[in-house]
């Protein structure tokens, strides 16, 4: 909860930063201002964090974003590396959350007994297992290259360590 008034507030500074309120950032992500007052009041969804980050396209409330939703600070962005930054950040957090979302149906199914499933929840599982499959595939490679540059490094620090 704490975190949620940071942004919030973090939001409000780069709002004045850049001489705009909540009716123009509403207009500028295409939502009804009371929308941005009631996020202002409530939760703000993450995903409209990102919006929310991209209509303001303040440098310093984009660091700040990255670390709401990732939990590190940026020391500054890199224009030539990091241009397209916060267009990454919103494909991890909507992957994050539509992964959530399949993950909560099949808790919800599996608490069922299997005798009164429907067919599509039988589907839907299917459909989370090949997804999950797929997921450690991505993950074993990623695992197998950083165990393989560690290994190199390791070689190149002894070297430089000498």
């Amino acid at each position: 909860m704490q975190k949620d008034r940071w942004i919030k507030e973090q939001i409000k500074q780069a709002l004045e930063r850049n001489n705009m309120n909540q009716r123009i950032l509403a207009l500028d992500i295409g939502v009804s201002a009371q929308a941005v007052s009631n996020w202002f009041d409530g939760v703000i969804p993450p995903s409209r964090v990102i919006d929310i980050a991209n209509a303001i396209a303040d440098e310093t409330l984009e660091m700040q974003v990255h670390e709401y939703l990732f939990g590190h600070k940026l020391l500054f962005i890199h224009p030539e590396t990091d241009s397209n930054s916060l267009a990454m950040m919103e494909d991890v957090v909507i992957e994050q959350s539509e992964r959530e979302a399949l993950d909560n149906q099949a808790r919800y199914i599996m608490h069922k007994r299997p005798d009164t499933r429907t067919q599509d929840e039988w589907q839907m599982l299917q459909h989370w297992a090949k997804e999950f499959n797929e997921e450690i595939g991505t993950e074993q490679v990623l695992y197998s290259q950083v165990q393989t540059e560690l290994a190199h490094a390791k070689v190149g620090i002894k070297e430089v360590y000498k």
